[in-house]
């Protein structure tokens, strides 16, 4: 029995996949409500706004949650009513918050969607989560209660204390045996994606899953790979070897792209790829086709429809131990589907369920 069995043999709970990163308050422009002047709302000024929750790490735990698998959520919330406005919220989705702390006198991170600008505009400096203390979780117990860790490149560019409470997290996962998934999900606004992978790439040899967005694919490729560098956007992402060349030179298990065409009015088209030891798989012949309505939150729900797959494979999850290609391009094809699925709804988080998903999964092998 290894160390990590033993230890989750003897936690009263067990999750299936626990997240750690910080969770935001997302105001989204909408059209005027039509009770707004009969309320005596303005009815010419100002903008109408609807708040949700929503983060990269807690929108993969929630998305896992609604098919069904136990999750939970490591995290740091103020007290007070927008606290408690994430707390309802994430626990209404079916996030065990045991690990969640909260903090008195600190503020709820919010970012905007503003019309026609489609950058969000983050306020996060002074949240409760990125100015952290340290020791502030029992990393063991958080650990070695879950089958997966899942984690961001966000989390490390918030702060000094994040980064390290962030690194610590990696440590503590590698000393127990528990695998890791980390979605780079770089943010030109917190770093350059050189400081991230200074960050990150003493570590993802023992990472067991590294998720690239087509962009930061694009990237790497053309600055890393030699003869890349001339090739268009397009010419990289359709060479086959791309997974797999940037697994070797990235020097982790394996490695995954998830990535989606923006068609004609809002319909996109996602499919991904992924590279392991033991060869790679695409997608792209069977893209997911869908209508486009939320513009974010498509790669968390993909990460968590890929997981989903490969906690059902064994005991002992992994990605880079699966002999049978078949077992990742169904993960991958879930992924897509369920990542498609997701941004059909307003919000960052998926509420998805099982049975809905594989109604989707079979219309579409018809």
């Amino acid at each position: 029995m290894t160390e990590r069995q033993r230890r989750v043999n003897s936690c009263s709970e067990t999750f299936d996949v626990t997240t750690f990163g910080e969770a935001m308050l997302r105001y989204l422009p909408i059209e005027r409500p039509s009770s707004a002047s009969s309320k005596g709302y303005p009815s010419e000024v100002g903008e109408y706004f609807l708040r949700t929750v929503g983060g990269a790490e807690v929108n993969v735990s929630v998305a896992l949650a609604q098919l069904g698998k136990p999750t939970s959520w490591a995290s740091i919330l103020p007290e007070g009513a927008l606290g408690d406005k994430a707390v309802h919220e994430i626990k209404k989705a079916g996030v065990n918050m045991r690990w969640c702390q909260r903090t008195a006198n600190m503020e709820m991170g919010t970012y905007y969607l503003l019309k026609d600008q489609p950058t969000p505009h983050y306020q996060r400096s002074n949240s409760a989560f990125s100015r952290m203390r340290t020791g502030t979780f029992d990393l063991f117990s958080i650990v070695s209660s879950t089958r997966w860790l899942h984690l961001t490149g966000i989390t490390p560019m918030l702060g000094e204390t994040p980064k390290a409470t962030w690194l610590s997290f990696l440590e503590q996962a590698k000393a127990l045996e528990v695998p890791v998934s980390i979605d780079l999900n770089h943010r030109p606004a917190l770093s350059s994606l050189g400081e991230l992978l200074y960050i990150v790439a003493p570590y993802l040899s023992s990472v067991e899953l590294l998720i690239l967005s087509s962009s930061t694919a694009v990237t790497i490729a053309k600055s890393k790979l030699s003869g890349w560098k001339e090739l268009s956007d397009e010419e990289v992402l359709g060479d086959e070897r791309l997974a797999s060349r940037l697994r070797e030179e990235l020097k982790c298990k394996s490695l995954a792209i998830s990535c989606s065409n923006h068609l004609d009015g809002n319909e996109q088209a996602r499919w991904s790829t992924v590279a392991s030891c033991k060869g790679s798989v695409s997608t792209y012949s069977t893209r997911t086709p869908s209508k486009l309505v939320e513009h974010l939150g498509g790669g968390d729900a993909w990460v968590a429809g890929f997981l989903h797959v490969i906690l059902n494979t064994e005991s002992s999850p992994s990605v880079s131990g699966i002999e049978d290609m078949g077992v990742l391009k169904k993960a991958a094809h879930r992924g897509d589907t369920l990542a498609s699925l997701a941004q059909t709804k307003l919000g960052d988080f998926s509420s998805v369920r099982l049975d809905e998903l594989e109604a989707e999964e079979a219309r579409r092998c018809q």
